[in-house]
């Protein structure tokens, strides 16, 4: 792997430059996507695991109930804990997201090998696979656990060499490998269930040398399984998963444009920003370069299985009904279903699945696949990567450079005692952005009351004062009523109080002038005037403010 390292090194360092200057302050990715959550996890699972405590109960989040939460990208915190603990979070969860893109053109490089194609294919076949554009979509969301493809070629690697030699040692290592999948990313674990499936059903006379694996698989799998399905299922979960949820997802939010495969150019199909005010990207665009070379290399003996792959993994990309140019095709007055809608219903672990368009990830994974075996040629291999990689990073829908998230904590946290639940404000910005709250937890160490998807926690809408508040975050009035509920508003703070509240800092930045004005007026009402760290005013709960108090 002499020529593919410094390859896709470089790559690394074209996509990563932004966040070079302070690894420990920049993260990758959008500062409104899926950043803090993960950065948090990160962070909450080392300090659990250095305190000696489980990081499936946390009081941390959805205070005063806390609950239990299997952190999405587990793997990953746990493998870099080590980081976070000396280095910090940030930097713990960029050089994941960093080593996972190396490591899917290594694993791809292995897989084109393991395939017998020449050192020139096998290098394209890596550098494909890593500069998909579907990863760069993903360093932009933040969304750590979905850059660990790596461990897809990897598995397949270990089924080709069980096949082509079926002992004892290849046996444990097809289990091993797929249970790093399932631990890495149950979206990928279930990914080389459906291809390690289609790869044995011609091999009968050999599955009693797969047993060994199996058994590995199924000891390394089943209590991951178990704990994952618990947090789910719990009546404390923070992260809830039930099938309606799911569903509602699946057809209203995380629709998969027919069209996006194709198009270059930074525009969305479907436009998430434009259709809910969120900055994730939805990226499943192939990349003409590649094409053109998958479809060079389909003409050899050895490319069937992946052409066809390809293809079943591409229909199953796009979901349960299909999706073109903004809108649900329709034949008569219902949907056009697709086949991942039979195998929703079929297949329990598909219920959980609320993203189709990470199929994407064996779709680019074939198309490399198939170029490595119409590439023979180091003058051939060496231009059409670089092709592909500049299609990537030049007109694919993904803005370079790459977004970055300042994980810059305010001098208002600095001193909060960690016994006391923290109120941050507004509460009515996106879900995601407001994921912030989450990272500044780090730093206070106190519990907060938001989760990790809730747009209103009920332990505010319940509370008197936090609920006015969240009601002048969302009034278009300018101003305060002339006559306010004041005992109301007492009682409020008393409950806030009571549930181990300590501190309220609003982010006046986060506002409008007019919004921000009336939230400070309220709280300065109830709590007396605040503390000021530039935009933020913070408001201790402790003594009623001057009016409430006479």
């Amino acid at each position: 792997m002499r020529r593919l390292i410094p390859a896709l090194l470089a790559y690394i360092l074209l996509i990563a430059w932004p966040v070079l200057p302070d690894l420990r302050r920049l993260a990758i990715g959008h500062p409104a996507a899926d950043v803090w959550n993960h950065v948090w996890g990160y962070g909450h699972v080392a300090a659990a695991l250095a305190a000696g405590r489980s990081p499936l109960d946390t009081p941390l989040v959805n205070h005063p109930i806390g609950g239990r939460l299997w952190f999405i990208d587990m793997f990953g915190a746990v493998l870099l804990s080590p980081v976070t603990l000396t280095g910090g979070a940030v930097l713990a969860y960029n050089l994941y997201l960093l080593l996972s893109v190396l490591w899917a053109g290594i694993a791809a490089y292995l897989l084109a090998r393991e395939l017998r194609v020449t050192e020139a294919g096998a290098w394209l076949a890596g550098v494909a696979f890593a500069a998909t554009p579907h990863l760069l979509g993903q360093l932009h969301n933040g969304i750590s656990e979905t850059l660990a493809v790596g461990f897809v070629p990897f598995f397949l690697r270990s089924l080709l060499r069980w096949r082509a030699e079926p002992d004892l040692r290849r046996s444990v290592w097809v289990g091993v490998s797929f249970t790093l999948s399932v631990w890495a990313n149950p979206y990928y674990g279930l990914f080389n269930s459906f291809a390690g499936l289609v790869m044995v059903l011609g091999q009968v006379r050999r599955w009693p040398s797969l047993l060994p694996g199996a058994a590995v698989a199924i000891i390394g799998v089943l209590p991951v399984a178990l704990l994952f399905s618990g947090t789910l299922d719990a009546s404390g979960a923070v992260v809830d998963r039930d099938p309606d949820f799911v569903y509602r997802t699946l057809v209203g939010h995380n629709m998969t444009d027919f069209l996006a495969f194709f198009h270059p150019g930074p525009r969305q199909f479907p436009d998430l920003k434009l259709l809910f005010d969120e900055d994730l990207l939805v990226v499943v665009y192939l990349g003409f370069a590649l094409l053109g070379a998958a479809w060079w290399g389909s003409r050899d003996d050895r490319a069937r299985p992946w052409v066809v792959g390809g293809l079943a993994a591409f229909v199953l990309t796009l979901g349960p009904f299909l999706y073109i140019g903004g809108s649900y095709v329709r034949l008569g007055e219902a949907w056009v279903p697709l086949p991942f809608l039979g195998l929703y219903d079929l297949v329990p672990a598909l219920s959980r699945i609320s993203h189709p368009y990470r199929f994407v990830v064996l779709v680019a994974l074939c198309l490399a696949v198939l170029a490595a075996l119409g590439v023979r040629r180091w003058r051939v291999a060496a231009p059409l990567g670089l092709l592909i990689v500049l299609e990537t990073l030049v007109i694919s829908p993904v803005k370079l450079p790459l977004a970055v998230s300042d994980a810059t904590v305010p001098l208002a946290y600095a001193d909060l005692p960690a016994d006391r639940a923290v109120l941050d404000l507004p509460v009515s910005v996106p879900v995601l952005a407001r994921a912030r709250y989450n990272l500044y937890q780090l730093r206070h160490g106190a519990p907060i009351p938001y989760g990790l998807n809730d747009p209103s926690p009920n332990s505010l809408m319940s509370n008197r004062l936090s609920r006015y508040l969240i009601g002048l975050e969302r009034s278009a009035v300018q101003s305060l009523a002339p006559r306010l509920p004041v005992l109301e508003l007492e009682v409020g703070r008393r409950h806030l109080l009571a549930l181990g509240f300590g501190s309220v800092l609003v982010h006046l930045d986060a506002y409008p002038d007019a919004h921000a004005r009336k939230v400070v007026a309220l709280l300065t009402l109830a709590c007396g005037p605040p503390a000021m760290f530039g935009n933020i005013a913070r408001f201790s709960l402790d003594e009623p403010g001057e009016t409430l108090g006479g």
